[in-house]
């Protein structure tokens, strides 16, 4: 099963949100693997971890990425690259 992201592209970041629901966050993990984020989240009712590999486009800092979980909602912001 794979979780569902919107993706919003700011002058300055670039922002990752989906709605999880009923999670701790102790039940969801995210990685950087090279130019992509990994999301993998394990919700109380399903058999199988869903998960999400997003492609994060070039001129963002992933290594800067901040996330927050807030009722439900996961929300990841990558800022872009200075120049």
């Amino acid at each position: 099963m794979k979780i569902d992201v919107t993706k919003q592209e700011t002058e300055r970041r670039l922002v990752l949100t989906t709605q999880l629901p009923g999670l701790r966050q102790i039940d969801m993990e995210i990685k950087a693997e090279g130019s992509s984020l990994h999301i993998v989240a394990k919700l109380p009712d399903a058999q199988v971890p869903v998960e999400s590999l997003i492609e994060v486009p070039s001129g963002y800092t992933i290594a800067q990425a901040l996330a927050t979980y807030i009722k439900g909602e996961l929300r990841i912001i990558i800022p872009k690259t200075a120049a």
